[in-house]
């Protein structure tokens, strides 16, 4: 492409390699397939579980259990561009109240293989949490409840609210290991 100074050439240089850059990251994936790379517009994506069952991340949580940590809130979606710590592995929740600084969110992964080791490493920076077993660990500043969750995988929940309390009145430590409890029941 000539440059020519213009504003409207620049405006179309950035907007080509945007576009590319764009492209570039549709087709690429940490696992080495595009076929596993997370779509801007899906809202779930089917993955490996424990055990090696094929499962809908989203459906590890239910609507009531997510609306009584975040209120109303938008379906589940899942990767990177979602907000999920986890990519493809990780289904986010985002609540539709737009009135405070932030947006409150929620999120759960299931991890397996060498995912689930990086997320032990993650968890290793946080507080081990005895009383809910499962070689749970919480960061508090975070909201981040990472636990294993059978089979050598390990599991996280996020509970990410603008307040110390969730939509319900729970503690963000409270709420998270009780997301957690239900998605154990589920895997």
């Amino acid at each position: 492409m000539r440059r020519t100074g213009t504003i409207v050439d620049g405006f179309a240089v950035i907007t080509v390699v945007t576009l590319g850059l764009a492209l570039a990251a549709c087709g690429s994936s940490s696992k080495g397939s595009a076929a596993s790379a997370p779509s801007a517009k899906s809202t779930t994506t089917t993955t490996a579980a424990a055990g090696g069952s094929s499962s809908d991340i989203c459906k590890l949580l239910t609507d009531d259990e997510v609306t009584g940590v975040i209120g109303a809130h938008s379906p589940g979606a899942t990767g990177i561009l979602a907000g999920g710590e986890y990519g493809p592995d990780s289904c986010v929740w985002k609540s539709t109240d737009t009135s405070g600084t932030s947006v409150d969110s929620t999120e759960v992964a299931l991890l397996s293989g060498a995912d689930a080791g990086d997320a032990r490493a993650d968890a290793a920076r946080a507080e081990p949490v005895a009383a809910f077993g499962h070689d749970a660990r919480y960061d508090q500043s975070y909201g981040r409840l990472w636990f294993a969750c059978g089979n050598g995988s390990e599991c996280q929940v996020r509970v990410a609210t603008g307040s110390v309390t969730t939509h319900d009145g729970q503690t963000r430590e409270d709420a998270a290991m009780k997301l957690a409890t239900a998605v154990l029941t589920r895997v």
